[in-house]
């Protein structure tokens, strides 16, 4: 999980970490809170839960 200004982006992982990072340089949008779709607090489904 990272802040960056007021707002947070969770669920990252090196790759989608990098991407928010490009985007945000470059002046794309990039959506805000999970990276994954995870909803509000709720674990992650599947498998790995």
């Amino acid at each position: 999980m990272v802040q960056i200004n007021d707002d947070y982006y969770e669920d990252l992982d090196e790759d989608n970490f990098r991407k928010i990072l490009i985007d945000l340089k470059n002046n794309k949008s990039i959506n805000k809170g999970s990276q994954i779709g995870r909803q509000t607090s709720h674990p992650k489904r599947g498998n790995d839960a």
